[in-house]
């Protein structure tokens, strides 16, 4: 009988000896079979259409579109912000126990880099901390090119637009900085001896600030928001500035020629009638402040689509419309004129000598009737003077009264025969400017889409939009409106602020949606 060695293995079940083997082929197959069932459930889901790749309803499928359009907005709002960006070289924190005065000079400067950015500053008081913009940032240059205004920009594999440079398109060269941009500065004085291109300088949520533009300094106009405790003094300007604030409490506004103080005015938007008006709160209620007849006065911002106009700016628009208007109508007078081939005058339209009785009237085609008659100018002028009556209601918070007349003038221009002898885009964009004030959106809507139809590059009509769509809660819809107009005029604050805050309310409302 035969022994067995260690060496051997007994066969198990089936003559099986290697366990490893078997237990993997058992996985393998565990695996495949449960890879079969998630494919055979996926195309299951996919046959009923619960796979996600389709909307299960059309309350979705808007959503998802919705979410769409916002994607592809956001992204190209990114991509501007990016280029704005790209020109912003931004300083924080540049102050602390050691170090009370931080002097900028073009050493801190990136290439390219023009839009300066001081923010989350504290210092310990504003005659101990300082920050000076010194005078060696005048020096910073850049290149402009000479047809960037009077030439179409010139796009890849666009002949249209390609427009051929010339030996006089020479590129112009500017010095210093674009603008500066204070944000969360407290117990600083800034001190600005440097150049801006564009005169302009901002700042946002600060408090206990000095800020004071020496006669090397050009500055020409500075926009404040939300800010107290603020004194802004001009020394020896050589220019006029102007200052638009919203939300500025204690601002005091000096002007000083061979050091002395010559006028002054201290601005606090609750003691200059700062009132809530529609969705806007009393923060956002605007003023500007400049010097009329030597002397510093704070006044209400009345009209503020793409120009700040105050109520006094207002009087002598009116002033200069009633002239016009005046030359306008003279000019037509004129023109009602009978003309033959050659442009010789024959008799005016109210001199045309009635046909005899029984004698026949001769047809002649040399004869040319000019387009404005006498029905025509009349009706013209009868429009000019409802739009007039319209701007001054509106001027006088009387809304109700300013639709009415520029509702009167639309009717009116019925009777022109062509829609181009009066601006009917602007009193659509006037009627629809008149029911935001009044809350009436659905009807703010209506006339600014109206005034588009007419004018599709109106921008104020694209503003006035957003702000019904925003004000209806139509996010989606009022964010590529909003970022258009940003586009088309980035430099406008109130533009600017409305597509923030519909941002805000866009992603708000996405995560509420989301919750649910």
């Amino acid at each position: 009988m035969a022994t067995t060695t260690q060496s051997q293995v007994t066969p198990g079940v089936a003559g099986r000896t290697n366990y490893d083997k078997w237990d993997k082929v058992t996985r393998d197959l565990v695996s495949e079979t449960e890879q079969t069932e998630q494919e055979e459930e996926e195309a299951t889901k996919a046959a009923l259409g619960l796979d996600g790749k389709y909307a299960r309803s059309q309350a979705e499928a808007e959503e998802r579109e919705k979410a769409k359009l916002l994607k592809k907005t956001k992204a190209k709002l990114d991509k501007f912000k990016n280029r704005q960006e790209s020109f912003v070289q931004t300083f924080e924190n540049v102050l602390n126990d050691g170090v009370q005065v931080f002097r900028l000079t073009r050493d801190h400067m990136d290439a390219f880099k023009r839009v300066v950015m001081i923010r989350d500053v504290t210092g310990t008081s504003p005659s101990d901390s300082k920050l000076v913009l010194t005078q060696d940032l005048s020096l910073l240059e850049s290149q402009v090119p000479a047809s960037a205004l009077r030439n179409p920009k010139s796009y890849p594999d666009d002949a249209e637009n390609s427009v051929p440079t010339t030996e006089n398109d020479k590129p112009t060269h500017v010095h210093g900085l674009i603008k500066l941009v204070l944000e969360n500065i407290e117990n600083c004085t800034v001190m600005i001896k440097c150049k801006f291109i564009t005169g302009t300088v901002e700042f946002h949520r600060c408090r206990n600030m000095h800020i004071i533009c020496d006669p090397t300094a050009v500055v020409t106009t500075i926009q404040a928001d939300l800010s107290e405790n603020v004194t802004i003094q001009f020394r020896d300007p050589g220019t006029n500035p102007k200052l638009f604030h919203a939300g500025v409490s204690q601002m005091s506004v000096q002007l000083e020629r061979d050091g002395i103080v010559e006028t002054s005015v201290t601005a606090d938007y609750e003691q200059d009638g700062a009132e809530a008006v529609g969705a806007a709160t009393k923060e956002e209620f605007r003023f500007v402040t400049q010097l009329v007849d030597g002397a510093w006065v704070t006044e209400k911002v009345i009209k503020a689509d793409t120009v700040a106009l105050t109520e006094r700016d207002l009087q002598k628009e009116k002033e200069r419309r009633a002239q016009a208007t005046k030359m306008a109508t003279a000019m037509a007078e004129d023109m009602i004129k009978v003309k033959d081939k050659d442009g010789n005058e024959l008799v005016t339209k109210r001199e045309t000598p009635a046909a005899e009785e029984g004698e026949e009237k001769e047809e002649d085609d040399d004869v040319v009737e000019e387009v404005l008659t006498d029905s025509i100018k009349f009706a013209l002028e009868e429009c000019v003077q409802f739009k007039a009556r319209g701007n001054e209601a509106f001027a006088a918070g009387e809304y109700g009264q300013a639709i009415l007349q520029y509702s009167l003038a639309l009717d009116k221009s019925t009777q022109l025969g062509d829609d181009k002898l009066f601006p009917l885009d602007v009193i659509y964009g006037n009627r629809s400017a008149c029911f935001l004030k009044l809350g009436q959106h659905e009807k703010a809507e209506a006339d600014a889409r109206a005034s588009l139809h007419i004018n599709p590059d109106y921008i104020k009509a694209q503003f006035r939009l957003g702000l019904a769509l925003h004000a209806m809660k139509r996010y989606e819809e009022a964010l590529p409106i909003l970022a258009s107009a940003h586009k088309m005029e980035p430099k406008n604050q109130q533009i600017k602020q409305a597509l923030q805050f519909c941002e805000v309310r866009m992603e708000q409302e996405i995560r509420k949606r989301m919750q649910t």
